[in-house]
């Protein structure tokens, strides 16, 4: 099967005019930047080999802590570490917890080239965004999505659902063309792990436990293939036909869970393609869908989407998964559980972990939820909020990137 060009009827809105889709099979390529920029990445390079404390371009100063291989150091992180773990695992009311649990529970914790950063600061800024609860969500969207509207073919899928009864997700076999080149296929040592949804030029959201168990790293072997399908003839290369790979990335997850505390407030992880030793930007190519801390009458409604990548040992309508292939469904009912967690009605499996579940508002796709777990009734997530918005901003490029875009004039 011949794939169309991924750009073809997506309108770039702002700036990257003229961008041509790459190679189909190509390892990520770098962006363009700066002599300066350059130099400030290859220090981070060098500090990262050398083990040395570096500040990343989001201006936060991450402190080496070891080698994932290595035995975990003792000391006053440990100490950390053990009291945030004695909380449970169980959702907690975050607003009932101090101002200092709150900037522990939310320094990030990263994996950078195989070795553990932590932020030197307690993050409180996050802390103070979670304190001030003036609201839990908006009404009305940010202007960041890649998105020019077209209305999605997902939508044609709509019908009844049952989940967890009969297994009504489909396989997209427009891998290569938007939306469905957003979703990213996540590999831990050559075998299907999670998926993940791009949300900006270099910038990918996630779960924690893709990565992470809560007492340690699954993994440093890491690869990421952008909108993959197992079954395309066209690519001699394994896993199939894709619009790009790579093995680098910053990956951050919350201090909390890194700790032990699993729930789902913060199973949450954002991963960098550009920084801080990284030069990716997968979004230029893949496009990416918006984020948005929607209110609980903007995710209480059947039109929730949620589209990845189940496993190889999954089972699949049909049985086989072709991992990895994007499977998925659209028209879902959903409804809000807390601040930090929804619901809804979409048909996933293990692969799909880590996925990012979208609406469409005003003909445009904005994620308002990261797809963690299957239940019986309803299958559930952890919620987009406020919070959220500003500790990915604080662990990736996220806030710069969505900066520079803006949804086209009427």
């Amino acid at each position: 099967m011949h794939k169309q060009s991924l750009l073809a009827g997506m309108s770039i809105i702002a700036g990257f005019a003229g961008l041509a889709a790459c190679s189909e099979s190509t390892e990520l390529s770098s962006n363009t930047i700066s002599q300066e920029q350059r130099v400030e990445k290859t220090q981070i390079q060098e500090a990262v080999a050398a083990r040395a404390d570096f500040t990343a371009p989001s201006g936060r100063k991450l402190k080496y802590i070891r080698d994932v291989h290595d035995n975990r150091p003792e000391g006053e992180w440990e100490n950390r570490q053990v009291e945030r773990a004695a909380r449970g695992k169980s959702d907690t009311d975050l607003t009932t917890l101090s101002r200092e649990q709150l900037a522990e529970d939310f320094r990030g914790v990263s994996l950078i080239d195989g070795k553990e950063y932590v932020d030197a600061e307690p993050n409180w800024r996050v802390a103070d965004l979670i304190l001030a609860a003036d609201d839990f969500g908006k009404d009305e969207p940010p202007g960041n999505p890649n998105d020019d509207g077209t209305p999605a073919p997902e939508t044609l899928q709509g019908h009844a659902i049952t989940c967890c009864g009969t297994d009504n997700r489909t396989l997209q076999r427009s891998n290569l063309n938007f939306p469905f080149s957003t979703q990213v296929a996540i590999e831990r040592l050559g075998a299907a792990a999670c998926s993940g949804t791009m949300i900006g030029p270099s910038t990918m959201i996630s779960a924690a436990h893709c990565y992470h168990s809560g007492s340690g790293w699954y993994s440093i072997s890491l690869r990421y293939y952008f909108g993959a399908d197992k079954q395309d003839g066209t690519s001699s290369l394994e896993p199939g036909d894709y619009v790009q790979t790579t093995t680098c990335s910053w990956v951050t997850i919350s201090g909390s869970f890194a700790a032990g505390n699993t729930d789902r407030s913060h199973d949450h992880a954002v991963v960098e393609f550009g920084g801080p030793h990284c030069s990716g930007t997968p979004g230029n190519s893949t496009g990416w869908l918006g984020t948005w801390a929607a209110s609980d009458s903007q995710i209480t409604d059947d039109m929730m989407y949620l589209y990845g990548y189940p496993g190889i040992d999954d089972d699949c309508p049909g049985n086989n998964c072709y991992f990895p292939s994007i499977w998925g469904i659209g028209n879902s009912e959903s409804a809000p559980i807390s601040s930090t967690e929804m619901k809804y009605k979409a048909d996933n499996s293990s692969g799909q972990s880590g996925a990012g579940v979208y609406r469409l508002k005003d003909g445009y796709r904005y994620i308002v939820g990261i797809n963690t777990h299957q239940a019986s009734n309803w299958n559930k997530g952890r919620r987009v909020n406020t919070w959220l918005i500003g500790w990915m901003e604080d662990y990736s490029n996220f806030a710069a990137e969505n900066a520079a875009w803006s949804l086209p004039s009427e």
